[in-house]
């Protein structure tokens, strides 16, 4: 490779160190995030409300007798509720029924019966005088089944038990016996059917007798106890009002002190109220404020960050456009690898004949091969370094700062923004920011990093950042 073509390899090189320059800012541009109001946001800690607490003087003498009144008023609702529940238990009693009266009646049932069958046997005979003996022993049995189907208690168990069956028992076999004399023959169906009779209907009103007369005992105790209870629970209740009003009356002096300090401390409280929430709203406002202040410093620097690379972007690609003009129009530019590549491996000795070359390989369907092979050829010798490289970025950067030298050379009364955009563009074209770039990007192809400057050319012209 002649002298000429290795100047012009490093000054291309020095072209594509100002261009991954540029690469690099609209990556910065990318991973810029416009900051929101909710990023700010912060807890503050908020005051408690300190709640005085109330005392009254007459607290000592007032609550005793607060309490004796709540308790009355307590018990006076219990009382209501047990009356109420005691009348509805008194509603819900039922009385036992009489069942010793319906075995009284078959009883009288079965007397009838067997004193007609006696009359019939009499009047055969044609000798009523024969009814005597019967009707006597019919009417005892009534008389004595009578006191114990109607309950009366003075009889002794020992009789209705032992002595009544017994009676009954002989009766109606002495009775039975009687027919069958009169009948003019024994009858012992006869005999058995009266005497089964008398004895079941004996045998059933004594089990009725001992059975009724405890549930009528019982239902009459319960009757008389709920009677009383409600009574002696009215009676009470009576008492209460009267309770009441008289601890009302000696409570009434000490609850208007009450009441007057009461209203004292409630307008304290309320002050104190609304004393807490002006501070609360201070609190709140100036939380806001910060919040509304930082946000605003925030969207500021990111506004101004985004103008700052615009600008210097804007001005280094102008610059890079007319320190090489000369050298390759900038519609070549995503052809540099190629160009060096031809250059450095000697087919080419200038850019015009590196460009013809380009052509032909365009032609005969190579430069996807020739691409990847400069490319590959750039990243090896940028990682061993070219001698004379380093004066060539050197030299870029000072033309660079040269050409923008109205804009560098800061006046007296150029603006603070102005001044922070110039500081961002020397720090872009200066000599190791170059060589940082172009040591990133040397992997890239010069297609990959025209595609990036012009999103970056187009995204500045339609102010898309």
């Amino acid at each position: 490779m002649n002298s000429t073509a290795k100047n012009l390899s490093e000054r291309l090189y020095a072209l594509r160190a100002g261009i991954s320059v540029l690469v690099e800012e609209n990556e910065k541009l990318k991973k810029l995030k416009e900051p929101l109001l909710n990023d700010f946001e912060f807890g503050y800690s908020k005051p408690d409300f300190d709640h005085p607490t109330f005392h009254s003087s007459v607290d000592k003498e007032l609550n005793p007798l607060n309490i004796q009144i709540q308790q009355l008023i307590s018990k006076k609702e219990s009382l209501q509720s047990r009356i109420h529940n005691t009348k509805k238990e008194l509603a819900s009693l039922k009385r036992p029924s009489n069942a010793s009266r319906i075995y009284f009646l078959l009883m009288c049932l079965s007397i009838i019966i067997i004193f007609t069958i006696s009359s019939i046997i009499a009047y055969n005979n044609s000798s009523f005088i024969h009814l005597i003996p019967p009707t006597i022993v019919l009417v005892g049995m009534f008389l004595i089944h009578l006191p114990i189907s109607y309950h009366y208690d003075g009889i002794s168990p020992g009789i209705l038990w032992i002595g009544l069956p017994i009676v009954s028992i002989l009766s109606s076999l002495g009775l039975s016996i009687y027919i069958c004399v009169l009948m003019g023959g024994f009858d012992f169906i006869l005999l058995c059917t009266i005497l089964l009779i008398i004895s079941r209907f004996t045998l059933g009103t004594l089990w009725v007798w001992d059975y009724t007369p405890k549930a009528h005992k019982n239902y009459k105790n319960k009757l008389k106890q709920l009677n009383g209870l409600i009574l002696s629970l009215e009676k009470e209740l009576e008492s209460i009002p009267e309770r009441l009003e008289k601890l009302n009356e000696k409570a009434k002096p000490y609850q208007q002190i009450y009441n007057k300090e009461h209203s004292a401390y409630s307008k304290i409280l309320y002050e104190k109220k609304e004393e807490h929430e002006r501070e609360l709203e201070r609190l709140k406002i100036e939380h806001n404020n910060i919040v509304a202040d930082k946000y605003s410093c925030a969207l500021t620097t990111y506004k101004d960050t985004i103008k700052s690379i615009k600008t210097s972007s804007n001005n280094l690609f102008k610059t890079l456009k007319e320190t090489t003009n000369d050298l390759l129009d900038f519609r070549d530019w995503e052809n540099i690898d190629p160009i060096i590549y031809y250059l450095e491996t000697g087919r080419a000795d200038n850019v015009k004949e590196a460009l013809q070359l380009l052509d032909t390989a365009k032609q005969n369907n190579m430069i996807i091969e020739t691409m990847t092979n400069a490319t590959k050829q750039i990243s090896v010798t940028l990682e061993y370094g070219i001698k004379g490289l380093s004066d060539k970025i050197s030299s870029m950067s000072y033309n660079l700062r040269k050409l923008n030298g109205s804009i560098i050379d800061i006046t007296d009364n150029i603006s603070l923004q102005n001044q922070s955009h110039n500081k961002m563009l020397e720090e872009m074209v200066s000599e190791q920011r170059l060589n940082n770039a172009l040591q990133k990007k040397a992997n890239c192809t010069s297609v990959e990093l025209m595609k990036e400057t012009n999103d970056l050319l187009f995204r500045m012209k339609h102010n898309l950042y």
